[in-house]
């Protein structure tokens, strides 16, 4: 359905709005153009150090598009996909202990219990682009769209000895939990537009909506012993916006200058709620822990264990949990662009916004572009950009079971204003705000070449943040000590840091008509950019530099400063030459780096993930076999490539996790290309 896609590398704040900042990206849908369907398939065919040859992630899709066009002009185009992915995974054994001490079953207990790699989903997608001229100044246009996706990915295996986890007479095995996804999604849009007095007018109204339905399967709820379900509907997330705009466009002449007048309004509407989940996934039961035979295991002062609470691996929204809040947000902007030469174009934009909850801000951006020839321009902006905090860092609110050194940890993500986070010190939240400034030039030295080149400098203050996990003994019993009891550990968003990004893209294109013997084309494009945080702008809470925790401190910051690549190169070139088409891609992916959070009041340290550059090549080649049908294959990741492999793989005799969690997770999820090996594809296309 996407006939292209239009990217403004400004920042576009003042034109956009809030989440503009650093650029806009346009997807443009297809009107009365033909269309086609087309069928793929493929699977990883990948072999693995130490796993040795898997064959998984079996994708295949299937996807049909078609547009019709009738009168002066007006169209529909409607186009619809089916696509079902499997799982793959890439977890080794685990070589801890899986039963009691003394339990026979130990010597037979399998080891290949855990689960790493791409989820099992599966999806039904449409969509509709129409429009209706009803005269040369009138025309009424719509779209909409609809998707579905039902997912499935896992968490950590609970083994049989974990009794705080596992209720034994349910899963006297253990069990690998899995979480499923529900997504409903949709949107539609109408309007209308035209001209009237010299003016071009856009007016228009579009509304969208998603729901997160959470469902927990294979688990069980230990604190409800043997009353625990192993199937739990946890709860759904939701959110919908209404946009209404009008916007209005006209050239004048202004000293014999033409000069460009935009300008619109805006009104937003949205919600964000939690709907809670069922009872069992959340309650807590008081049941202790129990033993194969359904008895209480008691310590040697005769005390029973109250099993964790909740559905394991994502314990359910609770009541307390659940939220419904909603906001308004008014906009008004103005743009202005003028050719003061023939060479010269100069233009500023100004947009005032109001949000219900924030409050107003004022952005700006000034553009200009020079070109002394038709071969060179010289382009450059500065902007101003406001954002609000989303309704969901607000009032988003979940717990979800981690393991630290081999051992679980119910961590709760807290909304700043609930009475745990201000226990914690957190405050309410503020907007962001930035200045982009951004330069560039294009180029044609010759008939066959062309190479842009854009500098970028985007400074953030009061950016929003996720703070460290607080997950000392000292924060548990901080929390038990004020009526929180079961709640291993918090965090929650924060206005902490400024930040200042600095990057660089160069891309250039080359083709070579080889008249008879086809067409060549080359690209090359390369990013270097650095993140830092050039301010901690809110320090550590009295309340948490008590307990011996830090607000941001080294894992979160690295987060931000090196755990993405400061540099990718992207090499391609294609051939084409009658029915036959060769695709080659390259793509370089530079350093990343996972810190750890240092422990405190501990001399075991578990040491940064670091991940080095790798380059990874795709490949394909096309044929068409009639008029319209056209079959491809392809590889990507031919090679085979994966990240470095974590080394630290802890120690059990000593209960030390490592990086990889005892060497069952060799590879880590901030790679950028993933770790799931080379993929082999075939696809089958038919214009229309």
């Amino acid at each position: 359905m996407i006939d292209r896609i239009e990217i403004l590398r400004d920042g576009a704040a003042a034109q956009y709005g809030s989440d503009a900042i650093a650029g806009v990206i346009n997807i443009i849908l297809k009107g009365a153009s033909a269309g086609g369907a087309s069928v793929q398939a493929g699977q990883f065919n990948t072999d693995i150090e130490g796993l040795g040859k898997r064959n998984d992630g079996g994708n295949i899709a299937a996807s049909a598009d078609q547009g019709y066009s009738w009168g002066n002009g007006s169209y529909v185009h409607a186009g619809i996909e089916w696509r079902n992915r499997a799982m793959t995974n890439r977890a080794f054994n685990d070589p801890r202990l899986q039963y009691l001490a003394g339990d026979p079953r130990e010597s037979t207990a399998r080891r290949d219990t855990h689960w790493s790699g791409d989820a099992a989903t599966a999806d039904v997608v449409g969509m509709i682009n129409a429009s209706q001229n009803i005269s040369e100044n009138l025309q009424l246009y719509g779209f909409g769209s609809f998707g579905r996706r039902d997912g499935r990915s896992t968490g950590f295996f609970r083994r049989p000895l974990q009794n705080t986890q596992v209720v034994a007479r349910i899963h006297p095995n253990g069990f690998l939990p899995n979480i499923e996804s529900n997504i409903d999604d949709f949107s539609f849009g109408v309007g209308a537009k035209g001209t009237a007095k010299g003016w071009d007018w856009d007016l228009s109204q579009v509304y969208g909506n998603n729901a997160f339905q959470f469902i927990v399967s294979n688990s069980n709820n230990a604190s409800l012993g043997l009353n625990s379900p192993t199937l739990f509907d946890a709860g759904t997330l939701g959110f919908g916006q209404a946009l209404t705009n009008f916007d209005v466009t006209r050239e004048v002449r202004v000293g014999g200058k033409p000069v460009r007048l935009s300008s619109g309004a805006e009104l937003r509407w949205e919600s964000y709620s939690i709907k809670a989940g069922e009872e069992a996934s959340y309650l807590n039961g008081r049941v202790p822990v129990l033993d194969a035979n359904g008895t209480p295991i008691r310590n040697a002062a005769g005390n029973t264990t109250i099993a964790l609470v909740g559905s394991q691996v994502f314990p359910g929204f609770s009541p307390a949990d659940a939220t419904d809040q909603s906001r308004t947000a008014t906009a008004a902007y103005l743009d202005v662009e003028s050719d003061l030469t023939k060479k010269w174009l100069v233009g500023a934009a100004a947009r005032f916004e109001n949000f219900s909850d924030f409050g107003s801000q004022a952005t700006g951006k000034i553009t200009t572009r020079f070109a002394p020839t038709e071969k060179f321009a010289i382009r450059g902006a500065a902007s101003t950009g406001f954002r609000a905090p989303s309704l969901q860092q607000s009032f988003f609110t979940s717990t979800a079971t981690t393991f630290v050194n081999g051992l679980p940890v119910n961590i709760k993500t807290l909304p700043v204003a609930s009475r745990e986070a201000r226990l914690l010190g957190a405050r309410e939240l503020k907007p962001e705000n930035s200045v982009n400034l951004s330069a560039g030039i294009t180029l044609q030295p010759s008939k066959n070449l062309t190479v842009t080149a854009d500098y970028y400098d985007i400074a953030i203050t009061d950016r929003i943040v996720l703070s460290e996990n607080f997950i000392g003994t000292g924060i548990v019993n901080f929390f038990a000590q004020n009526g929180f009891t079961g709640l291993g550990g918090g965090r929650y968003f924060t206005n902490a840091i400024n930040t200042k990004t600095n990057g660089l893209d160069v891309v250039a294109n080359y083709g070579l008509d080889l008249k008879a013997n086809g067409v060549m084309r080359f690209t090359a494009g390369y990013n270097q950019n650095k993140t830092r945080v050039t301010k901690v702008v809110v320090n550590t809470p009295a309340q948490l530099g008590n307990l011996n925790e830090t607000l941001f401190g080294r894992a979160e910051r690295g987060r931000i400063e090196v755990g993405q690549p400061r540099n990718n190169l992207v090499l391609s070139g294609s051939y084409e030459r009658g029915k036959l088409g060769l695709n080659l891609r390259g793509q370089r992916f530079g350093e990343v780096t996972g810190r750890q959070q240092l422990a405190t009041g501990t001399a075991l340290q578990v040491p940064d993930v670091e991940l080095g550059a790798k380059f990874i090549t795709d490949v394909s080649a096309s044929y068409k076999l009639l008029k319209r049908a056209t079959l491809s294959v392809g590889a990507d990741n031919v090679f085979d490539v994966y990240p470095d492999a974590i080394t630290d793989l802890g120690n059990v005799a000593t209960n030390y996790s490592g990086q990889g969690t005892f060497g069952v997770f060799r590879y880590s999820g901030l790679s950028p290309f993933g770790f799931n090996g080379r993929f082999l594809f075939a696809r089958v296309a038919y214009s229309l």
